[in-house]
């Protein structure tokens, strides 16, 4: 289950390998830039705990990760939201 994260990404085959990640939190749920840099914070760390176990070679990855709850989630969930956000973006790229 990837709530409450959603992935939006564009996956090509490439010589050099590349990923870049955007990470968006609305205005519109958390009022306060406390609160959203803390959920992007949270989100970067799952990210650099989750990308060394996933093999990405020869290819560009461009994603776009939204969060979309109006509370702010443990680091435990969304490291398990973005692990199988990943995992679905591998199983994606094995099917190029």
């Amino acid at each position: 289950m990837n709530y409450p994260l959603k992935f939006l990404c564009v996956v090509q085959k490439s010589e050099t390998p590349s990923f870049k990640v955007a990470i968006s939190v609305p205005k519109k749920r958390f009022h306060h830039a406390v609160d959203r840099n803390l959920v992007k914070r949270r989100i970067r760390e799952g990210i650099r705990h989750i990308y060394p176990q996933k093999d990405f070679n020869s290819l560009a990855i461009k994603t776009l990760i939204v969060y979309c709850d109006n509370s702010i989630a443990s680091q435990q969930t969304l490291e398990g939201c973005i692990a199988n956000g990943f995992t679905k973006i591998e199983q994606y790229a094995r099917n190029l």
